[in-house]
């Protein structure tokens, strides 16, 4: 599965820093071409309608953070298949508050195999 379990905490970082090597790597390898990727596009369109899929996929881990959320299954499978499991958890380890909700927050810790934590800028009750 990929490794779920016993994954070293990279140096992922958001907004104007970067992507560990690996993710890059794993991006390059996947040959990710988003300006090319129908699915992605479409998924994008759908998760973030308030801005441009270009726009929305120029902030990948945002957009995965999303994904993770609001995703339907087939488009959270669509999602890992293109962007890989390091990017998902690494997303996942580095949320931004506001995006989670509760209910996707605790599943994401089950399938990472990750010690519950509070809520990324806690919750909406």
């Amino acid at each position: 599965m990929d490794g779920w379990i016993d994954y070293p905490r990279p140096p992922f970082l958001f907004l104007n820093k970067f992507f560990p090597q690996r993710v890059l790597r794993e991006l390059i390898q996947n040959q990710v071409c988003m300006e090319t990727n129908e699915q992605i596009t479409q998924i994008a369109r759908r998760l973030v309608w308030w801005k441009s899929p270009d726009e929305v996929l120029q902030n990948v881990p945002r957009f995965l953070m999303q994904a993770m959320t609001l995703g339907s299954w087939k488009e959270v499978e669509t999602v890992r298949e293109t962007f890989g499991i390091t990017a998902l958890r690494d997303a996942f380890l580095n949320a931004e508050p506001g995006i989670f909700d509760a209910k996707s927050w605790s599943y994401w810790h089950v399938v990472f195999g990750l010690p519950e934590r509070p809520l990324a800028g806690g919750s909406l009750k």
